[in-house]
């Protein structure tokens, strides 16, 4: 080994970068004389041992040695940490009467170990009452805790519970807010944080806990930026300061990688520094001329790993809790009984479509003017794209509403040939208070976005203990999250959420610690309808997120189009600001050869949901590209996009040849 003292170097503080093989550490130092002198007579070996030079922009030589971040062994180690199901060496205090599970005492002793910590546990482990268990640990004084409005009073009894401190609990209401009192803990929800980001921040806490922290995936929210900042240069915000950090989430990706970005640089900004380097390894991200389309997801096995090597600990119900019943999910397709209600199956569907080839042919529209370089055409196809998109939203929720209130008999006689205590979910206001006043005999509680926060403990409590009480009717964004429902085993889904992470939740109210039996999921959906539709995809990509987080190591790999179902339209720059680029001939030829071979599979231009061939919002430009004698270098360009949008339909040969070994 070359010891890099020999050349008179002085390195820089290291720093943690992404390349294109993974993580890894770089020092930088002005290269020496003696170092150029050891450079040309033993290049080969000093590139071996990490060694590189860069010529800067003012035109000086900088030497950069590079170095992996962690040896084998302590990534072992890291890894087998990261899903530890027991720790018996840490003294965790606990009130008399409750005892930590082994694998939660695990979970503290991860979080103990590390500034930042990601519980990612299943939901139903107990990650509320591990991160109390980290604040008996250090014996903080001063606790932030930011949870949705729904958990205040369950963060507040489980506190009261659980800690060890004897601290006051303030819950923050608006408009009477005070941080005031010191030392406790100050229980606040993610809807006021950023009126009161300059209270929060005027002091170091102890520790902070981010509940529910999917609510901070978005970079430019204003919660977001207040908790846990955000921006750059003259915008850049800071985050709320911590000695300790510990966010909570059973759903650390609710639909892509890149909403993991703002949480991971919050617990830990020197693995996880920059947001491109991320979008780039993780969401397969390509600058498509008016910004980053991030909607993918690649290298998630790396991924996976680097989580658990720095920040995250997350363990399965499977895994921790053998004895805790696996989930079983029905799809039962009813079929409408009533003319009026076919109608309305019919009227919904047809609007669907006709929305959908008009979302398609204003797409193609935009695709064309791009590849052409007809600024003003381009320009107008956007907006008559946003203006249909506008439109659709607005038409689908009408005829979704429609198809739900009749099929709420439906659902009432299904729930009628049940026995014992059912969780029901919906989503439309009438549709939960017509299923409340269809069981009022049966004996029914209910929670939806009208429910004071003060009585949702004691409808949970009534439902868990008072045998009288069969039905759980709920919201799925109210009632979805926080709750324990475990004296039912079956849930029922009258209506549809569109993100597969909130039906998870909702779920998992009633698979969670304390439940024995195995938990019955149904969808119950009218035949024909979209809610039937909507039903297999949901529960698809139920199993394309777990894949993300939990899955075994494989070749398997997503692509934008399992992970996205809706069309975006990124902020429009003008055409000088969106260079084409520079392809090769060869790289031509392949985006054409790429673009054949997706054709060939799209013999029915989309007609069928096959999971072949080109997407309906693609089909048209697609096709017509491949159809092509020849490529123009904007239409090549354009091409490359859809070659790596359906990546897996064609060889990595040519995969390689358009866009290298990246």
């Amino acid at each position: 080994m070359i010891e890099a003292s020999q050349f008179g170097l002085k390195f820089k503080a290291p720093r943690i970068v992404m390349t294109k093989i993974g993580e890894r550490e770089v020092k930088n130092a002005h290269a020496t004389e003696d170092f150029w002198t050891a450079w040309r007579a033993n290049k080969d070996a000093l590139r071996a041992q990490g060694y590189g030079v860069t010529k800067k922009n003012d035109g000086s030589w900088e030497v950069a040695l590079w170095s992996r971040t962690m040896t084998e062994e302590q990534r072992a180690a890291a890894h087998a940490a990261s899903k530890a199901a027991s720790d018996s060496n840490i003294d965790i205090p606990s009130p008399a009467g409750c005892e930590f599970m082994p694998f939660q005492r695990a979970g503290i002793a991860y979080a103990l170990q590390r500034d930042g910590t990601l519980i990612g546990d299943e939901m139903g482990l107990g990650k509320t009452i591990q991160a109390i268990g980290v604040a008996n640990v250090v014996k903080a004084e001063r606790i932030l805790v930011v949870a949705p409005a729904s958990l205040l009073l369950n963060w507040r009894t489980e506190i009261n519970r659980w800690q060890t401190l004897g601290l006051p609990v303030t819950v923050v209401r608006p408009n009477a807010a005070t941080f005031n009192r010191e030392p406790g803990w100050f229980v606040i929800n993610y809807d006021i944080v950023a009126r009161y980001e300059e209270e929060l921040k005027r002091k170091t806490w102890d520790l902070v806990i981010f509940d529910e922290c999917q609510y901070l995936k978005s970079r430019g929210a204003k919660r977001t930026k207040a908790l846990v900042g955000g921006g750059r240069g003259a915008e850049k915000v800071d985050p709320v300061p911590a000695k300790r950090k510990v966010l909570l989430t059973g759903t650390p990706i609710m639909n892509r990688p890149a909403e993991l970005f703002p949480l991971l640089h919050y617990l830990d900004p020197a693995r996880w520094s920059t947001w491109t380097g991320f979008v780039k390894r993780y969401c397969g991200a390509t600058f498509n001329g008016y910004g980053y389309d991030v909607s993918g997801a690649s290298n998630l096995d790396e991924l996976q790993s680097r989580l658990r090597e720095t920040v995250m600990i997350r363990r399965l119900k499977a895994d921790v809790l053998t004895e805790l019943p696996m989930k079983r999910r029905q799809i039962i397709a009813v079929e409408p009984e009533d003319e009026q209600t076919r109608e309305i199956i019919q009227r919904e569907i047809e609007t669907f479509d006709r929305l959908e080839n008009e979302i398609a042919a204003a797409t193609y529209a935009m695709q064309s003017a791009d590849a052409e370089g007809d600024e003003g055409k381009y320009l107008a196809a956007v907006e008559k794209l946003r203006q249909v998109q506008g439109i659709a939203f607005t038409e689908i929720a009408k005829v979704r509403h429609e198809t739900a209130v009749a099929k709420l008999p439906t659902v009432i006689e299904h729930l009628r040939q049940t026995e014992g205590k059912i969780i029901v979910f919906a989503h439309h206001r009438d549709v939960v208070q017509g299923l409340v006043r269809a069981f009022e005999a049966d004996g029914v509680v209910s929670i939806s976005g009208d429910t004071p926060t003060e009585k949702r403990q004691d409808i949970v409590k009534s439902f868990q203990t008072d045998p009288a009480i069969r039905f759980f009717v709920g919201n799925i964004k109210a009632a979805g999250v926080g709750l324990t429902l475990t004296a039912s085993s079956h849930v029922v889904f009258a209506e549809l959420d569109w993100t597969p992470s909130a039906v998870t939740q909702a779920e998992d109210r009633a698979h969670r610690i304390g439940q024995k039996e195995n938990v019955l999921v149904q969808h119950i959906v009218l035949d024909g309808s979209l809610d039937a539709r909507m039903a297999k995809i949901l529960v698809a990509k139920q199993a394309l997120i777990d894949q993300a987080l939990d899955r075994q190591e494989g070749p398997k790999e997503f692509s934008a189009e399992t992970i996205t179902d809706s069309v975006v339209v990124d902020p429009v720059k003008p055409k000088d600001d969106r260079p084409i680029p520079n392809l090769s001939d060869d790289q031509v030829t392949a985006v054409h050869q790429a673009l054949r071979t997706i054709a060939a599979f799209d013999s029915d231009r989309a007609r069928q949901l096959n999971g072949v061939g080109f997407s309906k919002m693609d089909t048209q430009f697609g096709c017509e590209l491949a159809a092509r004698s020849r490529l123009s270098p904007r239409q090549a360009a354009a091409g490359m996009k859809l070659a790596r949008k359906y990546r897996r339909q064609y060889s990595g040969e040519i995969y390689e040849r358009i866009f290298g070994q990246e």
